[in-house]
């Protein structure tokens, strides 16, 4: 890994994932991963998080053990069966432990979702930022599978949101990233359409990252390209923030 630092043929478009970010108050990655074996790209990072985990509960520990030196695992939902895409994970710098704090999820008890079909669900974790007493950033993370209904998952949504921001926190700087498995840039479509509609005239968000496909698929034997995950802010936003999309030689996702 030394020797492919100090003699990368590619030039790294991503300084925040290895430098030191003085102009910045904080930085925040969001991945789909599969497993959590490797933390290359992390270490600069003052928030991660990480969906489609197939976390299960006896990998807790392992998953606390993974950053242990400059970042604490701050939340940790899974299924019941790895096998399934159920899971979230939320890594804080521990510069930050005292800015940052979950505050809410929809899992059952002790982060589990427990649903028989745990492929037809949406996952939300909510976290807080305080800057100042006076200045909050919510930062909420998504992971609607693939099968979950479109109603059903802004259902979940409303009511999540509903529930768990207060009074204190009004009014609220909102950041939204997530993989929605939809591509909102194909408004070609009546259903793509109206989920937009109903994300910047109901939810009041705005899309920080527009046209940037970064997961590739194949069908009838042809590369498509797709956007699925997204950033989003709301319009009460009272923090300067830039969004970037990895490039496909990062991650598919």
């Amino acid at each position: 890994m030394k020797r492919l630092r100090a003699h990368s043929m590619f030039e790294n478009n991503f300084y925040f994932l290895i430098q030191e970010q003085k102009s910045q108050d904080l930085s925040i990655i969001f991945l789909n991963i599969q497993s959590f074996n490797s933390n290359f790209g992390f270490q600069k990072v003052d928030i991660i998080l990480l969906v489609e985990c197939h976390n299960v509960l006896v990998t807790r520990q392992h998953a606390s053990r993974l950053f242990e030196k400059k970042h604490r695992l701050e939340h940790f939902t899974s299924g019941t069966n790895e096998k399934y895409s159920c899971g979230q994970m939320c890594y804080i710098r521990n510069e930050h432990s005292n800015r940052v704090k979950f505050l809410a999820d929809n899992a059952g008890p002790i982060g589990l979702y427990e649903q028989r079909n745990q492929r037809d669900l949406c996952e939300l974790s909510l976290f807080e930022y305080k800057h100042t007493d006076e200045t909050i950033l919510l930062i909420l993370s998504i992971y609607k599978h693939p099968k979950y209904d479109v109603k059903n998952f802004f259902l979940d949504l409303n009511q999540f949101l509903d529930k768990n921001i207060q009074e204190s926190h009004r009014p609220v700087s909102l950041y939204v990233v997530g993989d929605f498995n939809l591509d909102f840039n194909k408004k070609e479509e009546k259903n793509i359409r109206e989920a937009m509609d109903v994300i910047e005239n109901k939810f009041y968000l705005i899309p920080l990252i527009r046209n940037a496909k970064t997961f590739k698929w194949m069908k009838d034997d042809r590369v498509h390209f797709s956007k699925l995950d997204w950033a989003f802010k709301n319009q009460n936003f009272k923090f300067q923030v830039r969004s970037i999309a990895y490039d496909l030689w990062f991650s598919d996702r």
